[in-house]
């Protein structure tokens, strides 16, 4: 009978706490795995490389898409030129971002390399600390923001709306409620 209800229980629970056997996360987008800071404070940024490559091509595209701004043949078709700074203007935040990312890269890099030639010294090697900490920080926020950044946009984002409210049956309370609701759309969209 024991052995009938053994097949009937619940397995038992997983522990929440991971083992050594379970795998480690992986990063969806871009992450930074920061170590505490020691002695030797490293970073260890965990962008993957089909996304920095994706990156590298955005940032192509976009230099290419400004040069084209300026070809006679696209200013004069208003249509085409306008879907084109709009590319550009859609490309330009993303650039810009991926470009604050790779400068503060180079900085982390240098301020190792710092770090390797000046060991000896205590207070140098506080301050090399103290900025590899503020780098690594501020790492870790544009890698956020690039995360947000690669999330693809909603097309109907830049179409405006129309919005009618009216009071249904239920008198002066009706109106109220629907007066409260109009300012309350028109606080949010300003």
């Amino acid at each position: 009978m024991e052995a009938f209800l053994a097949g009937f229980r619940a397995p038992p629970r997983a522990s929440a706490v991971p083992t050594a056997r379970s795998p480690p996360p992986s990063p969806f987008f871009l992450g930074t795995r920061r170590r505490k800071p020691s002695s030797s404070a490293s970073v260890v940024c965990m962008a993957e490389p089909h996304l920095i490559s994706k990156l590298d091509s955005t940032e192509r595209a976009w230099k290419e898409m400004s040069i084209r701004l300026g070809d006679p043949d696209i200013v004069s078709d208003p249509s085409e030129y306008q879907k084109l700074a709009q590319s550009v203007s859609d490309l330009g935040e993303v650039v810009t971002a991926y470009r604050e990312f790779k400068e503060c890269e180079r900085q982390i890099e240098e301020t190792k390399a710092l770090q390797k030639e000046n060991g000896d010294d205590p207070d140098m090697a506080e301050m090399i600390t103290s900025e590899l900490e503020s780098l690594s920080d501020q790492l870790a926020e544009l890698e956020e923001r690039l995360t947000v950044l690669l999330l693809p946009s909603d097309p109907l984002n830049s179409r405006n709306i129309l919005l009618e409210v009216r009071a249904g049956t239920g008198g002066d309370e009706a109106g109220i409620w629907a007066g409260d609701l109009v300012g309350r759309c028109k606080s949010s969209m300003i």
